[in-house]
């Protein structure tokens, strides 16, 4: 059972120049001061990596500790990142402890994550701690586990109470210091916070110095003496020995078992050489630039894509034993620079996770990620690297997860510093079917989960039934004989009746709403096949393949003189565009998703402007929807289907957003299927639309699926290779009527993609082809352009993946679109 209880501290309305008041404990003035006397060069000694053993008291090696100490930035400041780590087993259990911290200058603590473990038999313990500042405060937040018990616990403090705050993590940077100078100034009292997040001192005392033996040699050494006072017991003791570089050769808790000696001198004893404020100064410098540098590297592979060949062939010569695809991925992503940021975010993360909610999450996965994959999985880490090899470690996809397991502190801690100048439309969404279970699960009690159990006998074995421990290991064992599915919860939906009526409710309401989404489903079924393109007759594209040109060269603004529009005698090959206006051009643009995992489509008002200006060129009026809920919508598109187009001779549709498979999604995280987008313009529902073309674009991703391209083996004709991937492509989102084109950014159940300041991938080199079409004196129309397009596209390399785009129809005759 989960419990929970808050606490929370605030001592003081507001900050004064005084100090804490009402008793409250202080750090001394000399400690305060002494903490901001550092000069860079002295930091700077302090930056490199240390690692020690632990020992028992019998010489048994148990572990091991290290520390490492690098440049970095915090709220736009440069900084210290401190993060230690010690691992190891104790009386047979694992246990440990992590700490990182970020530290100013003036060794501040502007954020630090704390973690300790040991895992006995049948009694596990789990204390974490998170303190950060923010507006002129410092927030602490600690989570205690005790088996399956929760203790969660808050307090907050304003930063002029915490002058001389000494935290875990800066305690192990201050003592490298005093090292250094090996001196400690008399009177130095600093605060810090004790297991209850009260206040209570901390001191450092000099040990002296004495010889001692490490790595076979012997060397003088200065003892630091660290005393935390907790004011109802005798105060914690560390004895910690530093050699004159600053390096930790010895430290030892007193009263305790264990000690961490250095068995191995570095080969430089006298540490890093000094450097000067200007060189501290421009590596500040450097990592701020880094975005900046991270992005410039990335377009230039993105420019030069025959690089990844070439070292892949140098690579290859060399024999180099790893896998260079691996590292091609590494190298042309935007996230090269940042990966280190991520995977210590990723780490944090796991150290907040306990077993039981990793199995959750598991559990929660198994929509995207074959059962078998999910199993001995022990931790987050490794369900993030199961994650990473479906192209699923996304903060969207992982938002999700961690917001359905009540876990939203998690889902802060996903905020990133990384911009890739390439993204996709493609949002993993949890399926309704397995947040549904997981409701379940949350309200289930024991009790109750032996009745289900129970019910259960005669359908399930036995051995599975002891194996579940939880209800969710009982619904994968359920979906594994066919018990239960997503499209069939009767089962579970009577066996819950028998017990709780209230959780059967929450089957019921998922029984009503998937079902009227089968019903839509219904609806494309019965729906006649188009054939696809390839198989009707298409004017071959111009053999010669069109120049690459960069989408910053903009488009040409005036066209030559055009052919005159088709004439009566064409009227069976060509749609007629005699009226003005040409047409109606409609874009739904939608940019900003607030409250959903949506992640802001950057980049999408390029694509709107482009097609505003093309389209106006072509005669067209034209209409655009900004950030519309998906009601709004289907609202804008039935009203659409009432307008009378007499005077019209063709309609165009856009729409730019998130998508899945089928469907796209409003700024509300709401679908609207494709098939509601078409079905008011049909000819039974819109005369005056009848046999004119309907033409209808969406740039928006079908699915999660990466594309991957392949070479050529053998001499197979186009023709037939488009007959084999049509026969694979589902035809539910083609209108069942006449004239209607849908050019899909891509093919479903996958990815499309988008520059976040050029545009959208397919739209963009769809505007350069109707341009180039209308700027031919050939009678060049929709579907050769859109021919054009599928190559161009799929040439690209985006993100490490390809993109297809997959134009349907029932058009009858020739669409073509000329300035005016």
């Amino acid at each position: 059972m989960e419990t929970a209880e808050d606490k929370t501290v605030c001592l003081g309305d507001r900050e004064t120049t005084d100090g804490p008041k009402n008793g409250q404990l202080a750090a001394s003035e000399d400690a305060v001061a002494f903490t901001s006397s550092f000069e860079p060069e002295e930091l700077q000694r302090c930056v490199f990596t240390e690692s020690l053993v632990v020992f028992s008291e019998s010489g048994r090696e148990l572990g091991t500790f290290n520390v490492t100490v690098q440049h970095a930035r915090k709220v736009q400041q440069p900084c210290l990142l401190l993060h230690a780590q010690s691992h190891g087993t104790m009386h047979g259990a694992p246990c440990g402890t992590t700490v990182t911290t970020y530290i100013s200058c003036e060794l501040e603590i502007l954020e630090e994550d704390y973690h300790e473990y040991i895992k006995l038999e049948g009694h596990s313990v789990d204390n974490r701690c998170h303190m950060v500042q923010q507006d002129g405060k410092m927030f602490i937040n600690k989570v205690t586990t005790v088996e399956e018990e929760v203790k969660n616990e808050s307090a907050s403090y304003p930063i002029s109470s915490l002058s001389g705050l000494i935290s875990e993590g800066s305690s192990l940077l201050l003592m490298r210091l005093i090292a250094l100078r090996r001196t400690v100034p008399e009177n130095m009292v600093f605060v810090t916070l004790d297991k209850q997040l009260n206040i209570i001192h901390t001191t450092f005392s000099d040990l002296g110095v004495k010889q001692m033996e490490v790595g076979g040699e012997v060397k003088e050494v200065f003892g630091v003496q660290r005393m935390v006072h907790s004011g109802k017991s005798s105060p914690d003791t560390w004895e910690n020995y530093f050699l004159t570089n600053g390096h930790l050769v010895s430290r030892h808790q007193v009263g305790s078992p264990f000690s961490m000696r250095l068995l191995q001198l570095q080969s430089r004893m006298e540490g890093p050489e000094k450097v000067s404020v200007v060189q501290v100064e421009n590596t500040a410098d450097f990592l701020e630039r880094r975005k900046e540098l991270k992005e410039e590297y990335a377009l230039y592979l993105r420019q030069h894509p025959e690089i990844r060949a070439l070292i892949s062939d140098f690579m290859q010569f060399l024999l180099i034993p790893f896998n260079c695809i691996d590292l091609f991925y590494l190298i042309d992503t935007d996230e090269y620079f940042d990966i280190e940021m991520d995977r210590l975010t990723l780490s944090r993360i796991d150290d907040g996770l306990n077993s039981e909610e990793v199995a959750e999450l598991c559990f929660l996965c198994t929509d995207f990620i074959p059962r078998k994959r999910l199993e001995g999985i022990s931790s987050a880490k490794d369900l993030f690297r199961k994650l990473e090899d479906a192209s699923l470690l996304e903060s969207s996809y992982l938002s999700q997860l961690f917001k359905t397991i009540h876990r939203e502190d998690l889902v802060k801690q996903l905020q990133s510093n990384s911009r890739q100048l390439e993204e996709t439309d493609a949002i993993p969404v949890l399926s309704n079917y397995r947040v549904m279970l997981y409701r379940i699960h949350d309200d289930m009690t024991e009790e109750n989960l032996d009745k289900l159990k129970f019910l259960l006998n005669d359908k399930l074995n036995r051995r599975p039934l002891e194996k579940s421990k939880t209800v969710l290991d009982l619904f994968l064992e359920m979906e594994k004989t066919q018990i239960m599915s997503r499209d069939n919860v009767s089962e579970l939906h009577k066996l819950l009746l028998e017990f709780d009526k209230q959780l059967a409710t929450v089957v019921e309401k998922y029984m009503q709403e998937h079902h009227g989404a089968l019903s839509e489903i219904s609806n494309y079924q019965e729906m006649p096949h188009i054939a696809p393109l390839g198989l009707l007759s298409i004017p071959q594209p111009e053999t010669g393949p069109p120049s690459i040109e960069n989408f910053n060269s903009g488009f040409i603004s005036d066209a030559a003189p055009c052919p005159d529009t088709p004439t009566s005698h064409d009227e069976d090959e060509y749609y007629s565009f005699t009226h003005v206006p040409r047409g109606l051009c409609v874009i739904f643009n939608n940019e900003d998703f607030p409250g959903t995992v949506l992640g802001k489509r950057n980049g999408t008002q390029q694509d709107e402007k482009s097609l505003d200006d093309l389209f106006r060129r072509f005669g067209f009026k034209v209409v655009i929807h900004n950030n519309l809920i998906a009601k709004a919508i289907q609202s804008e598109i039935r009203a659409l289907g009432q307008r009378d187009f007499s005077n019209e001779d063709a309609l165009v549709v856009f729409v730019l957003s998130h998508g899945d498979n089928g469907c796209v999604f409003g700024t509300d995280g709401e679908t609207v299927q494709l098939r509601a987008l078409t079905r008011p313009f049909t000819s039974n529902s819109a005369r005056s639309l009848a046999g004119k073309p309907k033409l209808f674009f969406i740039q928006a991703c079908q699915g999660n699926q990466d594309q991957s391209g392949s070479v050529p083996i053998g001499m197979e004709t186009g023709e037939t290779q488009l007959e084999a991937d049509a026969a694979s492509v589902p035809s539910n989102s083609i209108p069942s009527d006449a004239d209607f084109l849908l050019g899909m950014a891509t093919v479903p159940e996958c990815k499309s993609f988008r520059n976040r300041e050029k545009g959208s991938i397919y739209i963009q080199h769809l505007c350069k082809q109707l341009e180039r079409a209308a700027e031919s004196p050939q009678m060049d129309d929709i579907l050769s352009v859109l021919v054009r397009v599928n190559r161009e596209v799929s040439k690209g390399v985006y993100l490490n993946k390809k993109q297809m785009p997959e134009p349907k129809y029932t058009l009858t005759k020739k669409v073509v679109l000329k300035y005016v």
